[in-house]
């Protein structure tokens, strides 16, 4: 069974991009363009990771983690934040105080995306309980 990936993104053309080279890869994908599509998929699609940038509207990238972290009846799923330089401080701020499983700046290519999220999941696998110290700080 494919592993289900949400990517998050407000650039429709770089998450075609992604979501084409996830595919070719063997992963099931879905797309959101703001926070508020991100969390109706969230619920439907149950994602195993989410890829999110956090520079998207509708309840920020910020206000999708907090949502994920608070809501006891959110999918808990490991997150990858893609940041674009020169994020918002502030965004990257509230995200700070949940754990993450990893960050990278964009734009990356496919295959690395694709590596970072087997990277992610395989970490998950070998700690179910703990998670990752957020690479943003605390």
């Amino acid at each position: 069974m494919p592993t289900r990936v949400l990517l998050v993104d407000p650039d429709r053309h770089l998450l075609a991009a992604y979501k084409g080279h996830l595919c070719s890869e063997g992963f099931d994908v879905a797309t959101a363009r703001d926070g508020l599509e991100c969390i109706d998929t969230l619920r439907r699609f149950l994602p195993e990771v989410l890829v999110l940038e956090p520079e998207i509207l509708w309840g920020g990238g910020d206000g999708v983690v907090t949502m994920v972290h608070e809501d006891p009846e959110m999918p808990k799923v490991p997150m990858i934040l893609l940041l674009t330089y020169g994020s918002s401080f502030t965004v990257l701020y509230n995200i700070a105080r949940f754990p993450i499983g990893d960050y990278q700046t964009k734009p990356m290519d496919g295959w690395r995306l694709a590596r970072w999220i087997r990277s992610v999941l395989a970490r998950r696998e070998e700690e179910p309980v703990k998670h990752a110290a957020s690479p943003l700080g605390s």
